[in-house]
């Protein structure tokens, strides 16, 4: 199992754990954790995991740092980040301009009458 926290916080921010997993001795390997869509976030992290065999455990933290260019490219690789259009947004925004045009139509044309009936 494996855990990223920020660095110098409690709160756990992404974590794996896989199980019936077998290993070669002496080799390594990339294990994947999840960020479940969100994006990468430059800073200072701490990644704390833990191995199983049997009655063995260990245990390893390790720092990493990820830089601001290094989370960008990360971040535009990634598949799994929704970079589609908010559309309730949009739909929002319209609506307001949509009102606010409406107000304004309307204070000039009480405007007008107004300016009308005093000649």
């Amino acid at each position: 199992e494996a855990t990223v926290q920020k660095a110098g916080e409690e709160e756990i921010l992404y974590q794996a754990s896989q199980e019936q997993m077998q290993m070669a001795p002496n080799s390594n390997f990339n294990f994947p954790i999840s960020l479940e869509g969100d994006r990468f976030r430059s800073g200072d992290y701490v990644l704390k995991m833990t191995a199983r065999s049997g009655e063995e455990e260990w245990e390893w933290e390790r720092k990493f740092t990820i830089e601001a260019d290094e989370a960008r490219a990360l971040n535009q690789q990634d598949v799994t980040i929704d970079t589609s259009i908010n559309w309730w947004l949009v739909a929002a925004v319209i609506l307001i301009l949509f009102l606010l045009l409406i107000i304004v139509w309307l204070l000039i044309k009480k405007q007008r009458a107004k300016n009308k009936e005093d000649q």
